[in-house]
């Protein structure tokens, strides 16, 4: 997925919903981290679904500890 480099520092809210998931998945320019940046601090819609993409993608991609996996999992983790 990619976005086009807007040279007018402010994007709006669809474009910077775009760039945060963009952000999860690989890298964005240092001018995209900017404009990102900017409408975020003066967006606080955007902020907070940022804010849930991030703490969403933590979840999903944080395994639970060992001991708190049911066992036929961890056997077929040990058996591998």
């Amino acid at each position: 997925m990619s976005i086009k480099i807007k040279l007018s520092p402010f994007l709006n809210c669809e474009e910077t919903s775009k760039l945060i998931s963009l952000t999860r998945e690989e890298k964005i320019s240092l001018w995209s981290k900017l404009q990102k940046r900017m409408h975020l601090s003066m967006c606080d819609a955007c902020t907070k679904f940022e804010n849930f993409v991030n703490k969403s993608g933590d979840i999903v991609q944080t395994p639970p500890p060992p001991e708190k996996m049911p066992k036929s999992i961890r056997d077929k983790i040990e058996n591998k």
